[in-house]
């Protein structure tokens, strides 16, 4: 099985549950939790800080924080603050900031108007990129615009080590490529489709419950030591 496995949290279980799943996965040998941001129900950040506190070694994204409503200062500046909540030991940090583009569903509802996701999804990574230098960014996009804009940390350095990688995969991506990649149906079937994934190359396989119970897809794909 993968040496990095990841567990999708949404948001219609209690808080408590989430948490406790969260605490158990990370005990079970799963090495990150993505908490879900893909409607107006729950807070991302909130959560992320929760798990960040409360857990040791399992990185925490966030799946993922709208690019159309907060730009790239304010991201990189909750990033660098959800990094002093949780730096290992060998001094990397265990935020994932993750984008996201929002569904024109919901995105509509709130008077944001989506253009050309993946290209806002490039030019937002590449100033955060910038942003993690410390310097001062003058950056001008076709959606995002800093004028000696910088990250003006008072504790710590602030700046990520991990690289950026900005995507827009969902958006450019036919629904029959994305459902080739997905694993349906028992854990037995479920596990054997994800070594066949990480054979061919995938290298953090992501397991999204649509159960009540969590804990069953966790002991399904658990690594404990």
């Amino acid at each position: 099985m993968a040496r990095r496995m990841t567990l999708c949290m949404h948001d219609w279980h209690p808080l408590a549950y989430g948490l406790e799943t969260a605490c158990y996965a990370g005990a079970s040998g799963f090495s990150e939790i993505w908490q879900a941001d893909r409607r107006l129900a729950r807070d991302c950040i909130f959560l992320t800080s929760v798990f960040l506190t409360q857990t040791h070694t399992l990185r925490v994204g966030s799946g993922g924080l709208p690019l159309w409503t907060r730009n790239p200062a304010l991201n990189g500046a909750t990033r660098s603050t959800l990094r002093e909540l949780a730096v290992r030991a060998d001094g990397r940090g265990r935020v994932v900031l993750g984008l996201g583009a929002r569904r024109e569903l919901v995105a509509g509802r709130v008077g944001v108007e989506r253009r050309n996701p993946p290209r806002a999804m490039r030019g937002h990574a590449e100033a955060l990129r910038a942003f993690f230098t410390m310097e001062h960014v003058n950056f001008q996009g076709g959606f995002v615009h800093l004028d000696r804009g910088r990250l003006d940390v008072a504790y710590g350095d602030g700046s990520p080590r991990e690289n950026l990688n900005p995507t827009g995969a969902s958006q450019v991506i036919p629904d029959e490529v994305a459902q080739n990649m997905m694993a349906l149906g028992e854990a037995l079937t479920c596990r054997a489709k994800v070594r066949e994934y990480v054979r061919a190359g995938v290298t953090c396989p992501i397991q999204c419950s649509l159960l009540d119970d969590i804990g069953a897809v966790i002991d399904a794909f658990a690594h404990k030591p």
